[in-house]
């Protein structure tokens, strides 16, 4: 069994640090105290308003010590299980009932709808290869049936199937072959090591515990977004099932000593090998293979791959991997078939028209030498963002041109605790500044709030100062992911601009870093 040292068994240091006034910039207070359940319920009800992908009017709200419950009706299995994400991560919240229900909007036979979620597994590179049975009612509900070889197969053949117009429920019974005995001490520190190098989980009071391949996982994290990831990282070869009752979730603040145990210097090889396990279990990436190189944090990822979202999933698997401070991705996209460039036009504009995201018409497709153009207009920077993922996954598209319009021109920041992909995979994605439409007092006020309700910045660590919209963050933060969060935060608060001096412990950057062109 794994267990924690004496230091990792402390009671979180509960320091209040009074807001301290410096010429324009204010110091924030830490987070001391466990919110209200009144005020953690409209916590998560901005934080719903804020995503541009959430029907936030559609959601009843309720917490009861620490528990929230969503409730009510949204448009697809996306938004739902979108809400439940962005509820994890506000503070306070201990764990999420998620009982939203989802309407139909595309008026589709059980027939239909079955063709079309048979078509997105079949199309998808990831998935194309699972005998996957599909089975759907009049109502939308799809009950998927089969066996693959592990539990992220499993969980990726839903989310492939929840992005499908007209599902309004999943019931998954894929059966995950369990003919590999393994031992549960091994098992035990496979566990351990993936919490220890998920830069998304603070592993510092989790212990790990199997038998008979039944895995339990106690002690203390400091979000249920971090329960719910330790969870996932905990379903691995042999595991048959995990419980995690018994992982509470309790305030950030960790015993100091533990978190810079977390985030200290890693060797080249430690890095090479931590991602190098990640990127063997990742079904997007298993497949093929991959050469990791790691020079000071820096890690290069060369190899071919035959298809542009595998390539841009290794990169997210470094980038959450801890160590890594930069990601230089030398993947080569290769086709495994030669298709026509009208063959893969066709293909990529039927993914977008059975996804939930896009009207038919919405947004156009060429093809030229595997280079997807994708045009038209939508919504908000979301849906584009997302219009140039699911292009991704098509096989024979080798690079996305996006040049899709949007409506709603506001920026949206990239958080690795909701979202699958960040900016980073996005060439095109630069965010240029615009004319606060906000007083700069209201942006640091909002931005006090931001930084207060996230469980993942330690708000007695930032400094922060608002000039015409211009946001300013400095000071010193555990990891490079704390610092994308107080990135995300002040652009919620209504920020044009962010420039970020944020450093990191013992590799204090020098000048000032403007986001979000970081690479």
């Amino acid at each position: 069994m794994n267990t924690p040292t004496l230091s990792a068994l402390l009671a979180f240091l509960a320091t209040a640090v009074l807001p301290v006034l410096s010429g324009a910039c204010v110091r924030l207070p830490a987070q001391d105290k466990q919110p209200l359940d009144s005020r953690i319920a409209e916590a998560i009800e901005d934080e719903l308003t804020l995503d541009r992908a959430v029907p936030a009017h559609s959601i009843d709200i309720e917490v009861a010590a620490g528990i929230a419950t969503l409730s009510g009706k949204v448009d697809n299995l996306l938004a739902s299980d979108r809400a439940a994400a962005i509820a994890r991560t506000v503070r306070g919240v201990r764990a999420v009932v998620h009982l939203l229900q989802v309407k139909r909007p595309r008026d589709m036979s059980a027939a239909e709808l079955k063709a079309s979620i048979t078509a997105a597994l079949t199309t998808d590179p990831a998935t194309d290869a699972h005998e996957v049975r599909v089975s759907t009612d009049e109502q939308g509900a799809a009950l998927l049936a089969g066996t693959v070889q592990s539990w992220a197969e499993r969980h990726l053949c839903a989310t492939v199937v929840a992005g499908v117009a007209g599902v309004s429920s999943i019931d998954n019974q894929i059966d995950v072959d369990h003919r590999a005995v393994r031992k549960d001490d091994e098992i035990e520190k496979e566990i351990a090591a993936r919490l220890r190098w998920n830069i998304l989980v603070d592993d510092g009071l989790i212990v790990v515990q199997c038998t008979d391949g039944h895995v339990r996982l106690f002690g203390t994290v400091g979000s249920a977004s971090e329960r719910y990831r330790a969870r996932s990282l905990a379903m691995i070869e042999g595991v048959r099932d995990v419980a995690v009752e018994d992982l509470q979730v309790d305030k950030w603040e960790r015993d100091s000593m533990m978190r810079r145990s977390k985030y200290a210097v890693r060797s080249n090889e430690q890095v090479r090998t931590a991602l190098g396990a990640a990127l063997s279990v990742d079904p997007r990436v298993s497949g093929f293979d991959t050469t990791v190189d790691v020079d000071q944090g820096v890690v290069t990822l060369r190899g071919n791959v035959d298809n542009l979202k595998a390539r841009r999933a290794a990169g997210e698997d470094a980038r959450k991997t801890v160590g890594v401070s930069r990601v230089v991705n030398r993947l080569r996209v290769k086709p495994a078939v030669e298709l026509s460039s009208q063959t893969i036009a066709q293909s990529v504009k039927a993914a977008l028209d059975r996804h939930w995201y896009f009207d038919r018409g919405d947004v156009g497709v060429t093809v030229s030498d595997g280079v997807a153009r994708l045009f038209g207009r939508v919504d908000s920077n979301f849906e584009r963002v997302y219009a140039d993922d699911v292009a991704a996954r098509v096989a024979g598209v080798v690079e996305v041109k996006n040049l899709i319009a949007v409506r709603d021109q506001r920026f949206i920041a990239f958080d690795p605790h909701v979202d699958e992909s960040s900016m980073q995979s996005f060439g095109w994605y630069r965010h240029e500044p615009w004319r606060s439409l906000d007083s700069d007092d209201e942006i640091e006020r909002r931005l006090g709030e931001e930084l207060w309700w996230s469980p993942f910045v330690n708000s007695g660590d930032v400094v922060m100062s608002v000039d015409a919209g211009v946001v300013t963050i400095s000071g010193t933060v555990a990891s490079d992911v704390e610092r994308q969060a107080a990135v995300k935060n002040a652009y919620d608060a209504g920020a044009v601009w962010v420039v970020n001096q944020l450093t990191l412990p013992d590799r204090a950057a020098t000048g000032a870093e403007t986001t979000p062109d970081r690479q």
